[in-house]
């Protein structure tokens, strides 16, 4: 008699979980709780927001305990407050089995990200002209930043490009991500949070532009060997990782992701290519049949576009100024090629640098005594292998310029605005701008 109330038994479990998944799921509520105080935030069925919102990212959202995830959707069960404030949540988990659990917060956990923040604001607009500047590591998280700050409210500068991730392997803020955590594990100190640093730059007016180095990472180079590119001898590079492994692509990917969840408004990648023959002799790479550099490149860049579809963030990138002036076959050896990164791209920096012009270059004993004609030149020819935005780096330092100024640096500002230019980034390594901010000079 007993076993034959298997098969009833085993009946009843398929036919409570199909009521579960196929009727109670679909009307339990699309509601994601995102502080203290029972606020809400309602998604109402929003595409985007389901896809973004997955069983990987759940550590991003830091959900409250009464929301669980259910087939990559989030589900939150309503709640009871009590008089005292605190949350009698009723929690009830459908996987294999049932398991009922009560318990009691006297808050909700405070989320990594305000979904409303990222989910719902327009994207960007890619034309928008750009007056920025770069803050590395160091800078950006010392108390010396809020004087800068400042000084560009003061000076009509409206974007800042500071260090997320630089070329030796430093993470400028800490990452929410467990993987990426693991693989990023060089943490420079911390004074300020990514979060903090997005809200006061856009207090201030200022677009947050989170700058990350691609493929030059000494660090992971040298510890992770297998991801390094390898010469026709059998050795690594301790500099350069391949831009052809998988979990290279993929863990950048994760990363860019990640920033772009957390409300950054433009991510820019740097170092987004293959070592040129000086920084790698001989290298050793192993194509796809059919795929060549540029291929490689392009397809990294629709890979990341295809994971951010639909956040409100923009992508660019920086490419090298001498690139402009450079063959098909060229370019070909990095792997850039400007009208194919442009599909999948929203903005294009080349470093512009006249200082980074060999001599005699285009007939000038010193071209970087010559910054009209490489800003105008060099904007001209990149207008020519793509149509999308050109916003150049500039010169703020000092390297083999005869004279420089305050006077240097403007006079590059208005080549690159003669030139169809979408405003500008001033570079300076060491991020100290006080000439251009002396002004008269």
């Amino acid at each position: 008699m007993l076993p034959s109330l298997f098969p009833d038994i085993g009946r009843l479990w398929a036919g409570s979980l199909f009521l579960v998944y196929f009727v109670i799921f679909p009307f339990w509520g699309d509601i994601v709780s995102i502080g203290k105080n029972n606020s809400r935030f309602t998604i109402q069925h929003d595409e985007t927001a389901f896809r973004h919102l997955q069983w990987e990212h759940r550590h991003l959202l830091q959900l409250p305990a009464h929301c669980l995830l259910w087939h990559q959707h989030i589900h939150c069960l309503p709640q009871k407050e009590s008089s005292d404030n605190e949350k009698n949540l009723s929690l009830r988990f459908v996987k294999t089995f049932h398991l009922q659990a009560k318990m009691k917060k006297k808050e909700f956990l405070q989320p990594a990200l305000k979904v409303e923040s990222f989910l719902h604001r327009p994207k960007p607009d890619k034309n928008s002209e750009i007056r920025g500047l770069y803050s590395n590591i160091i800078k950006t998280q010392s108390r010396s930043l809020s004087p800068l700050l400042g000084k560009m409210e003061n000076g009509n500068l409206n974007g800042l490009v500071f260090d997320v991730h630089n070329v030796e392997g430093q993470i400028a803020f800490t990452l929410v991500t467990p993987l990426l955590q693991n693989t990023f594990a060089w943490q420079y100190p911390q004074r300020r949070s990514l979060e903090s640093m997005v809200t006061e730059l856009r207090q201030r007016g200022i677009r947050p532009i989170a700058r990350i180095v691609i493929f030059q990472e000494e660090r992971l180079a040298k510890t992770k060997a297998e991801w390094a590119v390898k010469t026709r001898s059998g050795h690594s590079s301790t500099r350069w990782l391949n831009p052809l492994h998988p979990q290279v692509r993929a863990i950048y990917v994760d990363f860019i992701y990640e920033l772009a969840m957390r409300g950054v408004t433009e991510i820019q990648l740097d170092y987004i290519r293959f070592p040129s023959w000086d920084e790698v002799p001989y290298p050793s790479f192993h194509f796809p049949k059919g795929e060549n550099r540029i291929q490689v490149i392009t397809n990294f860049l629709k890979d990341i576009q295809t994971k951010i579809a639909g956040l409100p963030v923009l992508i660019s990138a920086d490419t090298f100024g001498i690139t402009a002036w450079y063959t098909r076959e060229n370019l070909s050896i990095i792997g850039q090629n400007f009208q194919e990164m442009g599909r999948h791209l929203d903005i294009i920096s080349p470093m512009l640098y006249p200082s980074h012009f060999d001599y005699g270059f285009g007939g000038f004993d010193n071209p970087a005594d010559q910054p009209e004609y490489f800003l105008q030149q060099g904007i001209k020819k990149m207008k020519e292998q793509n149509q999308g935005v050109i916003r150049p780096w500039l010169q703020a330092f000092p390297y083999r310029v005869s004279r420089f100024s305050h006077s240097y640096i403007k006079r590059q500002i208005e080549a690159a605005a003669s030139a169809g230019a979408n405003g500008f980034l001033l570079w300076h390594a060491g991020s100290n701008y006080d000439v251009y901010f002396k002004r008269g000079s």
